[in-house]
């Protein structure tokens, strides 16, 4: 087979620089208004940043930008030390997987994995023990010899994925890589992902619609909403502390109660009902909300808990069972509290009288 155009990129000149975005804006078309809007973020080598956000809200138009397939109108792009903000896409050193794999049909595995190297000056042993490598470490050379229209979902973005890490890309972007492969192996492939990133100390961007799948890969995780992005911290901070109201709901916080907040105290306190409990967060006025991860809050016998300050009467109304826990819908005085329960045994019966004890909330403010 012939030898392409395509080689590994040279390594960056300097190794501590992975990816670093300033306050860029991308428009698209005629329209007067930035889809994207002041995006700031940074990746070191070695880490994944997750992206998530609704349908439409900038996910895609962010990642193009950051390959070199659209423009920006302000703003700067480095990767590896280098600014690349006008760099059209064969002169970054990026590699691009989206969730429809571009495989060439008329060429076996091997073939389409080699299209992705292609040195002139390579000895031929190099040239083919890298494709072999490549091969292995994506555990795809059983069907080296197999043409794309014959391989599944996963096996071709394996394929994808082996065509693009060969050239040793210093920001992998990957945009919904495995939305349509099946749930059992695509906890495989993102283990072998997380595994070649981290070898190759080279940064990435993950774009999921699964906020699962964002905190499992993430390093770090980016909330985008109108294409701005509202938030980006550690997955666990995201979630623990999210700043708004959108962001508590967007990953799947089910519990945000309306509440007042009494500033004669310090520290401040916020109300439960009829009682006034302590709670982090940002407060912004009297009026907030409390944001409740289900699992945080526990269900005590209806004789207990009466003096807790954090404990509020209620009585189950619905239940829902789900591999290892419970979920309870419990109706009390805040309105419909959701309750996650490891499932150790039987499950409580729906009109029973409980307590709940919060363990944890955090307050943003009641207006984001």
């Amino acid at each position: 087979m012939s030898r392409f155009k395509t080689q590994p990129f040279p390594s960056p000149t300097e190794s501590h620089h992975g990816l670093v975005v300033k306050n860029i804006s991308i428009h698209r078309g005629s329209k007067p208004e930035p889809v994207v809007r002041n995006v700031s973020l940074s990746i070191e080598p070695g880490k994944v940043l997750s992206l998530v956000g609704p349908s439409g809200s900038g996910k895609t138009t962010l990642m193009q930008a950051l390959a070199g397939l659209l423009n920006v109108s302000k703003g700067s792009i480095r990767i590896g030390g280098k600014d690349v903000t006008h760099h059209s896409i064969d002169r970054r050193p990026t590699g691009y997987v989206s969730q429809d794999p571009t495989l060439f049909e008329n060429m076996n595995v091997w073939q389409n994995v080699a299209y992705g190297l292609d040195d002139p000056v390579m000895a031929d042993h190099k040239y083919h023990d890298m494709i072999d490598i490549a091969l292995a470490e994506m555990n795809i050379s059983g069907i080296a010899e197999e043409k794309p229209s014959r391989l599944s979902g996963g096996q071709r973005q394996r394929v994808a994925l082996a065509r693009t890490l060969i050239r040793r890309p210093h920001l992998l972007l990957l945009d919904e890589p495995l939305a349509h492969v099946d749930d059992s192996v695509r906890k495989v492939i993102r283990k072998d992902i997380l595994l070649h990133i981290r070898r190759l100390n080279i940064s990435a961007v993950y774009v999921t619609h699964d906020v699962d799948e964002a905190c499992a890969m993430g390093d770090a995780l980016a909330i985008i909403r109108d294409g701005e992005i509202v938030q980006c911290a550690r997955p666990q901070e995201v979630y623990e502390q999210p700043k708004s109201r959108f962001v508590a709901h967007f990953m799947g916080i089910p519990n945000i109660v309306d509440i007042k907040v009494d500033r004669t105290s310090t520290p401040y306190r916020v109300s439960l009902g009829k009682k006034f409990c302590a709670f982090p967060g940002n407060f912004d006025g009297e009026k907030s909300v409390l944001c409740i991860p289900s699992e945080r809050i526990r269900i005590l016998p209806s004789n207990e808990g009466e003096t807790g300050t954090s404990v509020i009467r209620g009585h189950i109304i619905d239940r829902f069972y789900s591999r290892s826990f419970y979920a309870y819908e419990v109706e009390t005085e805040l309105g419909t509290i959701v309750v996650r329960e490891v499932s150790h045994g039987l499950a409580k019966d729906i009109g029973q009288g409980v307590h709940l004890e919060i363990d944890y909330g955090w307050v943003v403010p009641y207006g984001s």
